[in-house]
């Protein structure tokens, strides 16, 4: 069992959240770097304040590696519908945003298209003819949100005009120490993330998170907590299920959130811990890795895939939704709402030990309710579910596309198996992107597509859909810049 995350925060700690998210965020106005393009129309939807948090519960831990990658996807579980049959792409049926390499793009609810550089945000308006770009800078982001950073890992579209965008976060010796005592304010309250908005002329800053919990608040850490910085992917809940304008964050400790209805931050929740066999306990206790899968099942439940495992966590249990509610802490063998997807199967060398890790990057439900995941270092699999609870009661239920141990053979040719993103097409498809381009495939009958001729690259960095209603797209950030697929 996960130890309870207690949720109860007194006016003292909410006040000291204020002071902390909030840092920054006062509508500040930057326009576009010069040279670079823009329309300079579409100004976005108002909104209302956020960036304060409520407490979390107890943890602590080490990070670990795996690269970026993004997520996205949802689910139209149950559906009774016929595996689609792919056909070849044409180039009629692409939209092209040439520009820069682009580790992450995004559109939001208005049709403005997002994209995140390492060093800068760009905004492609809806209806504008090029490219703006808004430089990040390491002592403060790139509005100014008043916090260091290592640069710029994610984005994601919100609502009509705004956009959430993830940084890396700073590190003690390369760990995720964060006793004040030993580490300084500025490495503490490092990274977060942005929720800015398109105005006429330029961007401007609504909200800084901050993930964290202050002190005097958890019995297990009365000094406070500050272990999410980086956030490698943000996951915003267009619908139709769960919480529309709910806010994920996948980060290098575990998922915090930002809720819509209270425009508040929850720090966070994780995959489990303790992955580790008896023989090295406790040295590897706590060890949750990075979290980079984030998807929201017909139910409004939420899985989370991180370097060592993928979960369940009951988000939809309480009404409005609950951030730290139930999450197994043994999943070491599949069970209903958790499991080690490659364990003994990893192509991860470094930790034996552990019979290796997941690596996972992105996470999706497809059209008949089954969850797909993807991994840095093992490909592909999917996960048969009963509603939002797993199916699996043996790794023998898992499918697997890899070059491998007798998986499935996947279209990609390169062996060591590299996928960084993966979404869901509301017809049944899955596409997956990585170093050797985009793919397209339909798991029920084992049909694929390459869409290297169409979508230029080589590599494709992350797989997101359009989330306007009605509208068809799928977007790509390459290393050439964005393009969007509005074909069958």
């Amino acid at each position: 069992m996960r130890k309870g995350m207690g949720v109860l925060a007194g006016a003292v700690a909410v006040a000291a959240a204020v002071a902390l998210a909030r840092c920054g965020s006062s509508e500040r106005t930057v326009p576009p770097a010069g040279g670079t393009g823009g329309s300079g129309t579409d100004p976005a939807d108002a909104g209302g304040s956020g960036g304060t948090q409520d407490a979390g519960g107890s943890d602590g831990g080490g990070t670990d590696g795996g690269t970026d990658g993004g997520t996205d996807g949802g689910t139209d579980g149950g559906t009774a519908i016929a595996p689609p049959v792919l056909s070849t792409p044409s180039q009629a049926d692409v939209q092209r945003f040439p520009g820069p390499a682009l580790f992450s793009a995004s559109m939001d609810e208005g049709g403005n298209l997002w994209g995140i550089s390492s060093d800068a945000l760009w905004l492609w308006r809806s209806g504008g003819k090029g490219w703006e770009r808004f430089d990040n800078h390491k002592s403060g982001g790139v509005l100014g949100n008043g916090h260091a950073n290592d640069g710029l890992l994610s984005v994601a579209g919100g609502a009509p005009g705004e956009a959430w965008i993830g940084y890396r976060g700073l590190f003690l010796n390369g760990d995720e120490e964060d006793d004040p005592s030993i580490v300084s304010e500025t490495i503490r309250t490092s990274g977060g993330a942005d929720r800015v908005s398109a105005v006429p002329g330029g961007v401007a800053l609504r909200d800084h998170l901050v993930f964290w919990t202050g002190p005097g608040i958890l019995a297990a850490e009365p000094k406070g907590r500050w272990k999410v910085r980086s956030i490698w992917t943000i996951f915003y809940n267009h619908g139709p299920h769960g919480i529309p304008g709910d806010v994920f964050f996948g980060g290098n400790h575990g998922v915090g959130m930002f809720k819509h209805s209270t425009q508040a931050m929850d720090e966070h929740a994780h995959a489990a811990w303790n992955f580790c066999p008896a023989s090295t306990y406790p040295e590897c206790t706590l060890m949750t890795g990075d979290h980079k899968g984030i998807a929201i099942a017909a139910d409004g439940n939420v899985w989370m895939g991180a370097d060592f495992a993928a979960e369940r966590l009951s988000y939809m249990d309480q009404p409005g939704g609950n951030l730290y509610a139930w999450v197994d802490n043994d999943v070491d063998v599949p069970k209903a709402d958790g499991l080690r997807l490659w364990v003994n199967r990893s192509n991860d060398s470094q930790h034996s030990e552990w019979g290796g890790r997941d690596f996972v990057t992105a996470m999706a439900f497809d059209a008949w309710g089954d969850l797909w995941v993807s991994s840095y270092m093992n490909g592909v699999a999917r996960v048969p579910m009963k509603g939002s609870f797993s199916a699996a009661g043996s790794w023998s239920d898992v499918e697997y596309w890899s070059h491998r141990r007798g998986d499935k053979v996947p279209a990609w040719t390169d062996t060591s198996d590299n996928v960084w993103s993966l979404v869901a097409d509301p017809d049944g498809s899955i596409w997956v992107g990585g170093p050797q381009g985009a793919f397209r495939f339909v798991g029920r009958t084992g049909q694929w597509i390459s869409y290297g001729g169409v979508i230029p690259g080589p590599s494709v960095n992350q797989i997101s859909l359009d989330p306007r209603p009605g509208s068809r797209g799928v977007l790509f950030a390459t290393d050439s810049g964005a393009f969007v697929y509005t074909g069958k």
